[in-house]
């Protein structure tokens, strides 16, 4: 029997069973033969030093394992160790027997004796402190904001210059070490034990590496460069944070509060191993099995707050000068919560939109820009507009520039984001004949989805619930917009229900496999890229007549467009034999995005004799997938959205 090293860790005495310490806690570990715990073998604490206010004289023992001699049932070896940790509360001889008893009644002991030693401070966190060259104790960390633990036994306030230290237990503080600058950063301490002060040091050496498990802490600023250049997030002026919830008396707009930052590991998405759990590892599975990670996985956080924050003085003070947290913590602290586990409502986010730039793979070829993204964990409202949530993997797209490596794309929230490249894509995508690249882009990027789980379905005509919806997103339209959102649950209130009488908010939409959805097509009427007819209608499952993508496109563009329709009608004659054909309403649009190059005429077949072709619009016709992929890349482009 001896003290468990992990949490009692000693010095052997002089004599025999005398073991030293400087911890406040006892753990024992040792093995007993042929006799049961806590009946035949009894643990005993016959001695506890003057001032201790331990009273418990018999101490519980908990099996580890206990192993029968297969020759001899009645012989048997338990590995045992305390079922509860023992508090040392005061400095002196801790003895405890070991006490076994046979059946015979014949007995046997084994007493050791722990020594708790006075020392004016220990080290505890980090736990990698050693002494340097210099002799002073040095731990290296990867981060700009470290917290130290420091026990001081009988301590009355440890102080780090004029700010004092949180005791988190008796005669146990800590203390977060902020803005620590790369390389050597010294630190001095006061212990305050009455009127005596103890002064100590020790350095922190920040390494400031850009591999896993780095971190930085910050507040937000307009611009934000972290891991040597490998994360940068910008942010408009005066852009401040707040709790994701509007509607509230209390806001919790904040300046002060930090936000997270770290790498995390691949595989579990834990970014300080020694303080996390990998609980949340099956959340983080990529969902496709068509992307592979191509950068770092960040993980960003300003935390959460509880609508009851508010409550009181401390709680409101944490909420608002608080930070963010490590993406699973073993032990959640106050206010802290697990990446997977977070309230939409709760979260702490930032009050204007940002844009994210993310560094990859050097080795990623230039010409490989068309298939790369980037995706974001966090947790997203439901798309059908029920203002229930869900916790998951987000492909956001981005905007690749080959030569610096590197990818942009705006964001709303925080979370983990990566860099991924689309390895994998849909045998009828790859095998068709002209749309291939077109068709890798849009899926790559988050902005054409395919119909089936193993078809992507090219040829099939697109619907005008799929076209507006890949409008939203090439434009940016974001799906909410708290300024001008109605927050009213009630599905009878008309401001609940959305714009058209056939898309309602909550109500699954029939055939749309998960082409589009109420908030993708609610936001381009927001956004006046697409009206209802006559009787409030917007049919997002029919197929979209050319002439429709047109109108939506131009809409969704701001092109200028000819005010007199009969103008634009002599210019479309002069290029399509059909434009009398075409609506009147779409006939400036189609002749802007003609212009413009987005839409072409369809070649009509050669009459003998006639050597120079001629040119139809077919405004009524449908569009293939394929078909408004060509579109889309062709605005992508005039958007300056993907190389051209």
């Amino acid at each position: 029997m001896v003290p468990d090293v992990a949490v009692t860790p000693y010095t052997v005495g002089t004599l025999p069973g005398v073991y030293q310490t400087t911890s406040t806690k006892i753990q024992l570990s040792g093995t007993i033969l042929n006799a049961n715990l806590n009946t035949e073998a009894i643990l005993y604490l016959r001695k506890v030093p003057s001032g201790s206010s331990i009273t418990t004289t018999t101490l519980s023992l908990n099996q580890i394992s206990k192993v029968i001699d297969p020759l001899d049932s009645k012989r048997s070896t338990t590995s045992f160790n305390l079922s509860s940790i023992l508090t040392m509360d005061a400095y002196g001889d801790y003895v405890l027997e070991l006490v076994a008893t046979n059946n015979s009644g014949r007995t046997t002991s084994k007493m050791i004796t722990i020594t708790k030693q006075p020392v004016s401070y220990l080290l505890l966190q980090p736990t990698n402190f050693v002494k340097n060259l210099d002799k002073v104790d040095q731990a290296n960390v990867n981060t700009n904001s470290e917290t130290v633990v420091i026990q001081a036994d009988g301590a009355d306030s440890v102080l780090f210059g004029k700010s004092e230290a949180t005791q988190i237990s008796p005669g146990v503080f800590r203390f977060e070490v902020d803005n620590l600058k790369a390389g050597k950063n010294a630190i001095t301490f006061t212990v305050n034990r009455g009127k005596a002060k103890t002064t100590g040091n020790f350095i922190l050496f920040n390494v400031n590496t850009p591999i896993e498990g780095a971190q930085y802490k910050t507040t937000l600023a307009s611009k934000m460069s972290i891991f040597n250049g490998d994360f940068l997030l910008n942010f408009p002026k005066d852009t401040k944070l707040m709790r994701n919830d509007r509607t509230q008396t209390e806001q919790f707009i904040t300046v002060d509060r930090k936000i997270v930052f770290g790498i995390a590991n691949q595989d579990d998405g834990r970014v300080e191993k020694a303080s996390e759990t990998p609980a949340g590892t099956r959340f983080l599975i990529e969902p496709t099995g068509r992307f592979r990670p191509a950068s770092k996985r960040f993980w960003v956080d300003a935390g959460t707050v509880d609508i009851s924050a508010a409550s009181n003085a401390d709680t409101l003070k944490a909420a608002l000068q608080g930070s963010g947290n490590l993406p699973s913590p073993t032990l959640l602290g106050p206010g802290e919560t697990a990446f997977y586990t977070r309230n939409i409502k709760s979260l702490m986010v930032p009050t204007k939109r940002g844009t994210l730039t993310l560094k990859y793979d050097d080795e990623i070829r230039n010409d490989s820009w068309k298939y790369l993204t980037v995706y974001q964990f966090g947790t997203f409202l439901d798309p059908s507009g029920t203002g229930n949530q869900f916790v998951g993997w987000k492909n956001i797209g981005g905007v690749v520039d080959p030569k610096a490596h590197t990818i942009e794309v705006p964001v709303d929230t925080f979370g983990y984001f990566q860099v991924m490249y689309m390895n994998n894509s849909f045998n009828d995508v790859t095998l068709h004949d002209w749309a291939r690249d077109y068709l890798d882009i849009l899926y790559s990027k988050g902005i054409m989805n395919n119909k089936s789980s193993s078809q992507f379905l090219p040829n099939d005509a697109i619907t005008r619930g799929e076209f507006v919806t890949l409008l939203v997103k090439i434009f940016d339209v974001p799906l909410l917009n708290e300024d001008t959102s109605f927050h009213t649950n009630d599905p009878t209130n008309p401001n609940f229900q959305g714009t058209f009488a056939d898309v309602r908010r909550g109500l699954g939409l029939s055939n749309s496999s998960s082409l589009y959805d109420f908030m993708h097509i609610e936001a381009g009427a927001r956004a006046g890229i697409v009206r209802g007819n006559s009787a409030g209608l917007f049919a997002p499952g029919n197929t979209i007549s050319r002439e429709d993508a047109a109108v939506m496109i131009e809409r969704a563009a701001n092109m200028k467009v000819n005010s007199d329709a009969a103008k634009s009608l002599v210019t479309l004659k002069k290029e399509f034999t059909d434009a009398t054909t075409i609506g009147t309403y779409a006939q400036p649009s189609v002749e802007a995005v003609f212009k413009a190059g987005f839409i072409d005429g369809i070649e009509n077949a050669l009459v003998e004799g006639q050597k120079k072709p001629t040119y139809s619009f077919d405004p009524k016709g449908n569009l293939t997938r394929a078909q408004a992929s060509a579109i889309i890349i062709r605005v992508l482009k005039q958007q300056k959205k993907i190389p051209k």
